[in-house]
């Protein structure tokens, strides 16, 4: 979940990418709406947001 805008974050690997995270930020409720897409080999975007406790895990 981002704290900042209560947006909730999924974070996973790319199947046909070796090394690639996409990173999928959606609005909860009763329709979804996806905020963005993101598609990276850059892990220090997930790392410094939870690093900064921005990005937390629920469950």
């Amino acid at each position: 979940m981002d704290i900042e805008t209560g947006n909730l974050v999924a974070v996973g690997k790319r199947r046909l990418k070796e090394g690639h995270r996409l990173i999928i930020v959606y609005s909860p409720g009763k329709r979804i709406k996806v905020v963005t897409v993101i598609d990276t080999t850059r892990m220090e975007i997930i790392e410094r947001r939870e690093e900064r406790r921005r990005w937390v895990k629920i469950r």
